[in-house]
């Protein structure tokens, strides 16, 4: 009896403790991460992933979060930070815009996803005058459609509005998984991304006509965003006929993207339908009395007439094509969302046409199997190979699979068979075994250790590579940094990459004001991932846990990653996308009739620029090494055609030869070499891989417009911190630095 009054007393007490925690709880809600606050925090009614639900992997993703309403104090306002895993199945919080929750709302933040079918959580993080509390988990949303996850090496169109006919033409096409392409097609009222990096996993936005206009929320911020993602490698189509005035005429939401002065909307009789069953190679005409045809003049600088409906090109252009900062613009005159065109036959021609593509791409057999080779190697994307090359790190060394074997041979034999002869054979003692067991035990450890130390490094090391683009027009600069660390031990570092563009400037100007340096845009940084289905891809099949499961944070805004976690002897990529202002060069180019060029070209880095080639039309200019200050005449230069450039074409035995490119090389400047002019060179028919993850890289479409591009390789164009601390310019650190100045060309007069 006395046992159960004892129990029942101190079952009494726990309750009366459970009870306190929980009162406890409740009054200090705020001050608490782990409490439960539900009844004053809003509820995730929906996520939408992307467009139309679709998104690829290793890519900047639009992640729309709707929010129901909450009670509570009247205003009160919170952040919204989106949990994704990274490359490695690493969580890593992504902060988000600010919210008012008390009303409900949708808000969009955006995040790279690195896995598949992996949880996207959400927090919120009041805000007050005190400024930030702890944040918290919001609950998730039990049931939604799940997005769907695309591989980096496919491609992305988006159509916006309404179907110009892609997602019917891609079908027939012969794709490989690798390089397929997915169309979206968004019919429904949906607001656009208001930052230009929502649009990075998209290959391709295709506008149709008024109906895009009615269907998606362009405000002012969407525009802007659209036209910045364009400027910085984007490629916009938009398909317009009827309702030209409304959408790019004066004042109209898409003037910034018109070809010239709409000079307004015409029929275009059934008598002059030629050109365009021509363009498509037609074997059905297209039926009609007429169709509506926007008509411009005063046609953008630059730009190139592909089709026209007149005896003239410039008399009715049908597809236009001009370049916008370091991207493309396509514009059809047409409406091919309604018909006759939806009716026609061979609107898939026309379409495959306009974006260059063939039903029976040539060499397609040979091109897939060059890619099948490069899965052995891990990687089927450019990308992969200049990831694997930065991950080459002075004086770390891979030990090779036989060592270990054999040093595991013999750790057995050791073990097993040496301390059974040395205990009962030689010593005829069994008593030593407790003596010879552990010292073998111990003497290979050390050796392991030792080994793996003399192989690794006991110090942290970078190799990074930048990537600079300067549009001499605009004056603009756009800046890419890929970089890889490696970690001697456990540790978490705070990173940033901080642009060295213009520093010499800034250097020079001392009264610069300070407020202006810290306005800057930061550079948008975050991990690096692996395409394709190799070990470590982000679409491998065999998923391993990962070693961290405490997130990280990437802040969006302010251009860091803070606290990402490297385990011991270990490696991980990133990437920085950056801007800048200032030409630093100076060019006068002329396009004789024979297409050669004529001028001078003078730079103004604050160091040589070495290796340097300029690239106009089918001719490659070697430059050499060009001062600072000092102006080269191109006509005292003979120059090679671009194929023999950037092929490495060479005659022997009075036989021209082009070498295989090397898949497995870890040479950084012949990597980016390609990769900047991938299609130029030959595509995956010559280098045997894909080149979609990184595809803003490759600037073979201003080559066509009739620019020519001066490249060469220069002084550090950004500085990586970690952990506050710029990486030191030595031995254990490699950087490499590449330039491309993107030229205007005058005409012959």
């Amino acid at each position: 009896m006395a046992r159960l009054m004892v129990r029942l007393s101190f079952l009494f007490a726990c309750s009366l403790l459970f009870s306190f925690w929980l009162s406890l709880g409740a009054t200090s809600a705020w001050a608490d991460g782990s409490a439960d606050n539900s009844g004053l925090l809003p509820e995730v009614t929906s996520i939408q992933v992307g467009f139309g639900n679709h998104y690829k992997l290793g890519c900047w993703t639009p992640v729309q979060v709707t929010l129901s309403g909450a009670s509570g104090d009247s205003g009160a306002t919170g952040r919204i930070d989106v949990q994704t895993a990274d490359c490695d199945g690493v969580p890593a919080w992504f902060t988000g815009p600010r919210v008012n929750w008390t009303a409900g709302q949708t808000a969009t933040a955006y995040a790279r996803i690195g896995r598949a079918n992996q949880p996207i959580r959400v927090r919120l993080t009041p805000l007050d005058e005190q400024g930030e509390h702890p944040a918290k988990m919001l609950p998730e949303v039990a049931d939604g459609v799940v997005p769907e996850a695309l591989p980096a090496t496919n491609e992305l169109i988006v159509e916006v509005g309404a179907s110009i006919g892609l997602p019917e033409t891609f079908q027939r096409l012969n794709q490989n998984d690798p390089e397929r392409t997915a169309v979206v097609t968004i019919d429904q009222r949906q607001a656009l991304p208001e930052q230009w990096y929502g649009y990075d996993g998209v290959d391709m936005l295709v506008i149709a006509g008024a109906p895009a206009v009615d269907k998606s929320l362009l405000d002012a911020a969407a525009l802007d965003a659209l036209e910045k993602w364009v400027r910085q490698g984007g490629k916009l189509l938009v398909s317009c006929g009827e309702g030209a005035q409304g959408v790019l005429g004066q004042g109209a939401p898409l003037q910034r993207f018109a070809p010239g002065e709409l000079a307004g909307v015409i029929n275009l009789p059934a008598a002059r339908f030629g050109p365009l069953e021509n363009y498509a190679a037609a074997e059905q005409r297209l039926e009609g009395a007429s169709i509506r045809v926007s008509q411009w003049r005063n046609i953008r600088p630059g730009s190139r007439i592909e089709l026209s409906g007149g005896t003239r090109s410039e008399d009715l252009p049908l597809v236009i094509r001009w370049p916008l900062g370091f991207g493309e613009v396509i514009f059809v005159s047409l409406d091919l969302h309604q018909p006759p065109f939806t009716d026609w036959p061979s609107r898939g021609k026309f379409l495959e046409r306009l974006l260059g593509r063939s039903t029976f791409p040539g060499n397609q057999t040979g091109q897939t199997h060059a890619i099948n080779q490069g899965k052995q190697l891990g990687y089927v994307d450019l990308s992969g190979q200049l990831r694997g090359a930065l991950d080459q790190f002075a004086g770390v060394q891979l030990v090779p699979f036989w060592a270990v074997a054999m040093l595991a041979l013999a750790y057995v034999g050791f073990l097993f068979p040496m301390n059974y002869l040395i205990v009962n054979r030689w010593l005829r003692r069994q008593s030593l075994a407790w003596i010879v067991f552990p010292t073998t035990v111990i003497v290979f450890c050390l050796g392991a250790y030792t080994l793996a130390n003399y192989a690794k490094s006991n110090v942290r090391h970078v190799n990074q590579v930048d990537l600079l683009d300067v549009d001499l027009a605009s004056g603009s600069t756009r800046g890419t940094t890929w970089f890889n660390v490696f970690s001697p031990e456990n540790a978490v570092y705070d990173l940033r990459v901080q642009p060295a563009w213009n520093q010499a400037n800034a250097d020079a100007d001392a009264t610069q004001n300070a407020s202006e340096k810290e306005g800057a845009t930061p550079a948008l940084l975050s991990w690096f991932g692996l395409a394709g289905t190799g070990l470590g891809g982000m679409n491998s099949a065999t998923v391993n846990p990962p070693l961290f499961d405490e997130p990280y944070t990437i802040d969006v805004s302010a251009g860091t990653i803070s606290k990402a976690p490297l385990a011991a002897w270990s490696s991980k990529s990133f990437v920085a996308r950056w801007e800048a202002a200032g030409g630093q060069l100076e060019a006068s180019l002329t396009a004789a009739p024979d297409h050669r060029l004529r001028g001078t070209v003078v730079h103004h880095l604050p160091a040589e620029l070495r290796d340097g080639v300029l690239l106009f039309d089918r001719w490659a200019y070697p430059l050499g090494t060009l001062t600072p200050g000092k102006s080269v005449a191109l006509e005292s230069l003979e120059p090679q055609t671009m194929d023999t450039y950037l092929t490495k074409r060479r005659t022997v035995d009075a036989r021209e030869e082009v070498p295989t490119y090397d898949r497995t090389s870890f040479d950084v400047p012949r990597i980016i070499e390609v990769m900047m002019f991938h299609e130029a060179a030959g595509g995956a028919n010559y280098t045997g891989l894909l080149h979609r993850y990184q595809r803003f890289v490759d600037l073979t479409n201003q080559l066509k417009f009739g620019r020519a591009i001066l490249v060469g390789r220069g002084p550090d164009g950004a500085v990586v911190q970690i952990d506050g601390q710029p990486v030191a310019d030595d031995a254990a650190n490699r950087h490499t630095s590449m330039y491309r100045f993107v030229l205007p060309v005058k005409s012959p007069d």
